[in-house]
């Protein structure tokens, strides 16, 4: 058919050789010949089709009744090997010294498979432009960070879509607050000490890094047993009361970064402690529990949108019967995940001691819960008075 097609008539002057009968047994050989697949190591290659040896291809084109095809020809294509992570995307490829090294961490640490899903996740958040969001700078380069892609990769299962949302929101969120701006400026005026937002926070702050558990992840203690949040809501403003606690994440996260580079050890989260006991030292447990409710209510869905999977395990210390009326009003807004990681023990401190050792050094507690003695005296918090903000202000 071959030979024939060459040899018709149809528009003949088109042919820019016209071919001997030689040369077209060769063509036809050639194009005939058809490969084998070969198996290497035991797996099929993969195969890609070479540009078809085409005859007089122009007679197809227009309309030559002699339509005749050349069968394409197969040959195998070379495996490629699996990309690493760092050429993996353009801002990846641009990661800092820092970056780098949290990714080769971050590596190091995860499993195979997930290690996979983390690097399309990363390249799923190039690909919505959150490396190039406004909340996301030099300095704060959230959207490329290993190990915060990788909580919020976990918070949604692994589902690329749903973390690459809660991603955005967040992100979205601390744009709109102005978190950064705002924690210089709140973070200036606590080392100079000269506003009334910063006296009243040291007056009445309680929420205190107590250092590193085991694995070296950071170990805040909240004592709300000597806590007061709706006079510091009422005295600061929600925004302000909330820049308060945000600036203690903040900043723990901070050191948990700085400590997984040094240790090379993935941060995998917060040791929380929550005291929660009712001291004769601060009066008005119940109304300052309940006082909580309120703001607490408020800032959960930011914490968990902002910070997701910041908590490895939560302990609640020191509780009292009243608690658990606290603790049913509570729980609606904790979502199914964080509930998982509390644990909740009563004033007994030999009850639960040997658990809370299994995370951290006891010694990292101080000696009224530790050691289980009473409460004399507190260097921060207590009840908020009435315009204590204003009578800050005039110091």
């Amino acid at each position: 058919m071959l030979k024939n097609a060459l040899s018709c008539g149809c528009f003949a002057g088109l042919l820019p050789k016209k071919h001997t009968d030689s040369e077209v047994e060769d063509l036809k050989a050639r194009s005939d010949q058809k490969q084998k697949p070969t198996q290497r190591h035991g797996h099929d290659e993969p195969f890609v089709l070479d540009p078809p040896v085409v005859v007089n291809s122009r007679r197809r084109w227009l309309g030559c009744p002699c339509r005749h095809r050349v069968e394409p020809k197969v040959v195998p294509q070379q495996r490629k090997a699996t990309p690493q992570w760092q050429d993996r995307s353009r801002a990846q490829r641009e990661l800092t010294a820092d970056l780098r090294a949290e990714w080769e961490v971050v590596q190091s640490s995860i499993s195979a498979e997930e290690l996979h899903l983390l690097q399309d996740f990363s390249d799923h958040v190039e690909q919505l432009g959150l490396d190039r969001h406004l909340a996301s700078t030099v300095e704060k380069p959230h959207a490329r960070r290993a190990a915060t892609l990788l909580r919020f990769l976990r918070a949604r299962n692994g589902d690329l879509q749903k973390a690459g949302a809660l991603l955005a929101e967040a992100l979205d969120w601390r744009e709109d607050f102005q978190l950064d701006t705002r924690l210089k400026t709140l973070r200036a005026e606590i080392a100079s000490g000269d506003s009334a937002r910063s006296r009243l926070i040291k007056k009445y702050g309680y929420v205190d890094y107590l250092g590193e558990d085991c694995e070296g992840n950071p170990v805040r203690l909240q004592r709300f047993s000597h806590a007061d949040p709706g006079g510091l809501t009422r005295e600061l403003g929600a925004d302000d009361f909330l820049l308060y606690l945000l600036n203690e994440i903040e900043t723990a996260l901070d050191q948990a970064q700085l400590r997984m580079l040094q240790s090379r050890r993935l941060f995998k989260g917060f040791v929380e402690i929550a005291d929660l006991g009712d001291d004769a030292v601060v009066a008005g447990w119940w109304t300052r529990s309940m006082g909580a409710i309120g703001p607490y209510s408020k800032f959960a869905p930011v914490f968990d949108k902002v910070y997701p999977e910041r908590i490895s395990v939560a302990f609640l210390l020191r509780t009292p019967s009243a608690f658990s009326v606290v603790w049913r009003l509570a729980l609606p807004i904790i979502p199914e995940a964080t509930r998982q990681k509390i644990r909740i023990k009563n004033k007994h401190c030999s009850t639960w001691k040997h658990e809370v050792a299994n995370f951290m050094s006891l010694e990292l507690l101080p000696s009224y819960l530790k050691d289980g003695l009473p409460v004399r005296s507190i260097s921060s918090g207590g009840v908020v008075p009435k315009d204590a903000y204003s009578q800050l202000k005039t110091l």
